[in-house]
């Protein structure tokens, strides 16, 4: 993060697409450029790029941005039939719970709440 809490973006690069070999490719790149530094990937669970990230920098080198898993748990929500606002504010809860757990009782709680979930 920057000093405004922002994210700091480190490189760019324009590709062919999000291929595993592009993806390869621009991570071998950075870890040149980057002279041994390790930094920590966060990513969408892109396939190409948790791979990359692991042939390169090493899988400890890789996490989940809790943004993006939000999202796409909304969207799996969604498309299971859970559209109702309560709902999705319930689901959106529960995640947190399971996401920011600081001990293995508290997650292993919230994962049993959220398996319990029966939609509205």
């Amino acid at each position: 993060l920057d000093a405004n809490n922002h994210l700091f973006d480190v490189a760019y690069a324009v590709v062919g697409g999000e291929t595993n070999e592009d993806w390869l490719w621009f991570l071998t790149t950075l870890h040149q450029v980057l002279g041994g530094l390790k930094p920590v990937i966060m990513s969408d669970r892109n396939d190409g790029l948790v791979e990359g990230v692991a042939a390169v920098f090493g899988a400890e080198n890789h996490a989940y941005c809790v943004r993006h898993l939000m999202e796409n748990l909304l969207k799996e929500a969604a498309r299971l039939g859970i559209r109702r606002n309560a709902s999705k504010d319930l689901v959106k809860e529960m995640f947190n719970r399971i996401a920011y757990a600081t001990t293995v009782a508290e997650y292993d709680a919230a994962m049993d709440e959220m398996r319990r979930f029966k939609r509205e």
